[in-house]
């Protein structure tokens, strides 16, 4: 609780002599923590909004800290994030904006937000989407990310996520009905499910998601912005535009 009181003075000291203008107004060094304790105690009684301000402003401070971490850990993982030759694209894969999005197929956010992405993609013929599957949330959404990488081994990766999107049932009878569906070869799937190919990609996105302080799915990524959680398909379409280049 004295930290607490400590930190608060701090703040309300910054506060009121930055407002005030006068560095004469300043507490003397020389109190006591008893006497700080109570200078507190009584300032927040007079003016209790005052905390109400340095709390904003801590978190003001905060919120902008992260912001500028996450842009610089964009602009060092740059290459990994947006142009990682084994990552699955979708939409226009020339298109002038990529939108990367960090996934897990078990996700309930990222289920529901799937179908506004497609149409997002089928309205935008200039979006480049890039699908990174980072699989968080158990056993079954890591065999559906090595099903899906799998796949995509055999040019099929849009066709299975968009089954395992939906899919309730994982088991390996599942998934074979799913690859005959797209006609896999089931074979050359089950070892490529297994593969170090398929492991490797999945550890480098999940390091790269930890590099980029992503701990939750969905995330997304657009230019030098990180977009973590759900959000309406309209902030991404927002964010898309701004960062297409203009004529």
């Amino acid at each position: 609780m004295r930290k607490i009181y400590l930190l608060l003075f701090f703040a309300l000291v910054s506060l009121t002599t930055t407002s005030a203008g006068h560095a004469d107004e300043a507490l003397p060094a020389s109190l006591s923590r008893e006497q700080v304790e109570q200078i507190v105690k009584d300032y927040l009684m007079r003016e209790p909004e005052v905390i109400y301000q340095a709390l904003a402003e801590l978190q003001k401070k905060h919120e902008q800290a992260a912001t500028d971490q996450r842009q610089q850990a964009i602009g060092q993982y740059r290459d990994a994030i947006f142009a990682q030759p084994t990552d699955p694209v979708a939409g226009n894969a020339n298109g002038d904006v990529t939108l990367v999005e960090f996934f897990d197929f078990r996700c309930g956010y990222c289920r529901g937000m799937a179908d506004d992405l497609w149409k997002m993609m089928d309205k935008d013929k200039s979006l480049r989407v890039v699908f990174k599957d980072i699989p968080i949330l158990g056993p079954d959404s890591k065999v559906a990310a090595q099903a899906a990488l799998a796949a995509q081994k055999q040019g099929k990766y849009l066709e299975m996520h968009k089954d395992l999107m939906v899919a309730t049932d994982f088991s390996k009878t599942s998934l074979h009905a799913m690859a005959k569906k797209h006609g896999l070869d089931l074979a050359r799937f089950d070892s490529d499910m297994a593969g170090p190919d398929v492991a490797e990609l999945i550890d480098q996105n999940l390091q790269l998601a930890s590099a980029l302080g992503i701990n939750g799915t969905p995330s997304f990524i657009v230019g030098d912005t990180l977009v973590p959680g759900a959000v309406p398909i309209a902030s991404l379409e927002e964010l898309v535009t701004k960062q297409r280049p203009q004529p």
